[in-house]
């Protein structure tokens, strides 16, 4: 698979969102060179697959991570279940430095509503919030509607309320 880094990345991610993550490691294998991109994707293909120990260990192969990469993953173990190692990554990407952005908060929420987290959930919310004063402002509808859900999945209906409530824009999830 020689030639161009842009096809072959497309078709690693095809193969990924098909189901066939051996197929886009076979692609991924022949590159005579890898991006951020290749890697990221290989870590959604087995992630999508449920092959989280494959995802797990080609995201520590990376020479070079980015917010993708990482929310990739968390977002992996998430979908997966795998609520612990979603928080535990999530841990690790804070104490790394890592920029953080809405999506990868929503998994997080996500994770920590499969679990009823609460006291987690809450310590998110309040990363969100400083992290929003501090930086720029990530709320939007997405992460309202992963807030609302977390709290009234943790039974905390009042909180879930509010911050419907405070929701500058609502949709069907909401």
């Amino acid at each position: 698979m020689e030639g161009n880094m842009i096809l072959n990345n497309a078709l690693i991610d095809a193969y990924g969102k098909c189901g066939e993550p051996n197929s886009s490691y076979s692609v991924f294998f022949w590159m005579q060179e890898n991006d951020v991109v290749s890697w990221t994707s290989m870590v959604v293909a087995y992630a999508r697959a449920s092959i989280l120990d494959e995802a797990f260990r080609v995201f520590h192969s990376m020479p070079f991570r980015n917010i993708i990469s990482w929310t990739a993953l968390i977002t992996g173990f998430a979908r997966n279940r795998c609520c612990c190692e979603a928080l535990n990554l999530f841990k690790q990407m804070l104490e790394e430095g890592v920029n953080l952005n809405a999506q990868t908060f929503v998994s997080v929420l996500g994770a920590s509503a499969d679990e009823a987290l609460i006291g987690r959930g809450k310590e998110v919310h309040g990363k969100i919030i400083r992290y929003s004063n501090s930086e720029k402002n990530l709320f939007n509808m997405y992460l309202y509607n992963a807030l609302i859900d977390m709290y009234g999945e943790c039974g905390d209906m009042k909180s879930a309320e509010i911050l419907f409530e405070m929701a500058p824009r609502r949709d069907l999830v909401s």
